[in-house]
């Protein structure tokens, strides 16, 4: 259960995760023309963001149950 799980969360269309890797290719694909670098740079960072903000949430109300 926790492999599929985490199939699952890999395939969400966040730039970092396979999903949204996917989806950008999609995108190249259908505009017939590569992402700039500076592009790619500026969806990695905030799929980046989103990932780790997801992650200190959870932990925090992780924590939290805890207390």
């Amino acid at each position: 259960m926790i492999s599929l799980g985490l199939a699952l969360t890999n395939l969400l269309p966040i730039p970092v995760l396979d999903g949204g890797q996917i989806c950008i290719l999609a995108i190249e694909a259908l505009c017939r023309r590569d992402a700039s670098v500076g592009t790619r740079t500026a969806l990695a960072d905030a799929g980046l963001t989103i990932v780790l903000g997801l992650m200190v949430t959870a932990t925090y109300f992780d924590v939290r149950a805890l207390w």
